[in-house]
């Protein structure tokens, strides 16, 4: 957001052009939608998981790999 907001500030300064402002605000939204698709997945995961071991999992269980150090993700 802080690169949206330098680009704002070029495009008033008439230092950038508007389809660079445009292209910045494009990928945010991407990222944003590529995060809500990510814990929309992880939602159905430990749903399904769930099911299959016919045990209620909280949805901010942490995970880890067997002998390993539990996962840091986080969104």
């Amino acid at each position: 957001k802080a690169r949206i907001q330098k680009a704002e500030a070029a495009v008033a300064n008439g230092t950038s052009t508007k389809a660079n402002l445009n292209s910045l605000q494009a990928e945010l939204l991407n990222a944003e939608a590529q995060a809500i698709e990510i814990q929309a997945n992880r939602r159905t995961a430990i749903q399904s998981l769930s099911l299959l071991l016919k045990t209620d999992i909280a949805e901010n269980t942490t995970f880890a790999k067997p002998g390993g150090e539990p996962s840091t993700f986080s969104i």
